[in-house]
C-alpha cells in the first residue's frame, strides 16, 4: 500500500553518519545495470549513495527520470543483478525524485519527490 503526504513548501533534511574502516584488500567493480538502456528504463539515479538495503537484502533507491510515465521511479536491484521497476511516479503521487530511500524501523521505505501531487510542491511517501 502506497501512503503520501502532500507538502506545500518545505524541506525534510536527515543526516546520517557512517562509520568506516579502511580496506587493504583489493575489489574489483561489476556493472549490475545500464540505465537507460531498454524502453521505460529509469535514467539519470540522483545522489545515487543514498540506497537503502531492504529486509530482503535487495538495493532500493530512486531515479529522477525515466519509467513508464517518465517521471521517476523507485527500482530496486538484486545483488546478482536483476533489476526491476517498484513504483513509476506520475505526477498525482509526485514526479522527480531527487534524494533514494530510507528503510523505515516499520519495514516500509520512506522518500520524497520534488514535484507533484496536490500542492505541485512534492510529497513525502511511503
Amino acid at each position: 500500500m502506497n501512503r503520501f503526504q502532500n507538502f506545500g513548501y518545505g524541506a525534510i533534511a536527515v543526516t546520517l553518519l557512517v562509520a568506516s574502516t579502511n580496506v587493504s584488500s583489493a575489489q574489483s567493480l561489476s556493472v549490475l545495470h545500464n540505465f537507460g538502456s531498454v524502453s521505460g528504463d529509469v535514467q539519470k539515479p540522483s545522489y545515487s549513495g543514498i540506497v537503502a538495503q531492504g529486509r530482503d537484502g535487495n538495493l532500493y533507491t530512486t531515479a529522477q527520470a525515466g519509467g513508464t510515465g517518465k517521471g521517476g521511479a523507485v527500482f530496486k536491484l538484486t545483488p546478482g543483478g536483476k533489476f526491476n521497476i517498484v513504483f513509476n511516479f506520475d505526477g498525482t503521487h509526485g514526479v522527480t525524485p531527487y534524494g533514494g530511500l530510507t528503510l523505515g524501523t516499520d519495514g516500509n521505505f520512506y522518500g520524497t519527490t520534488t514535484a507533484g501531487g496536490s500542492g505541485c510542491c512534492g510529497l513525502y511517501s511511503r
